[in-house]
């Protein structure tokens, strides 16, 4: 965190050195990261890929324990069928 320190009243130019409130009439903005915008945009964009690509060629897991299940019952049939 960068502190910023507003000037006293002795620094402010045309004060004649008055003192005076010499307080900002806006408040300061922060210093912002700009790595951790450009990583969480980068986030998102992987996030939004990785949905598509789930659209595309996702499948759930009822699908694949079905396909496995199908599988492995087509193999047990085909041994079963085999010749000596």
């Amino acid at each position: 965190m960068v502190l910023v320190f507003a000037p006293v009243a002795s620094q402010i130019k045309g004060n004649g050195g008055k003192a005076r409130d010499c307080r900002y009439t806006h408040p300061m903005s922060n210093v912002t990261n700009l790595n951790q915008f450009r990583k969480a945009k980068s986030r998102r964009d992987q996030k939004a890929r990785a949905d598509e690509n789930t659209v595309k060629f996702g499948r759930t897991k009822a699908q694949k324990s079905l396909e496995d299940a199908r599988t492995d019952k087509a193999r047990r049939d085909l041994d079963g069928k085999e010749r000596e």
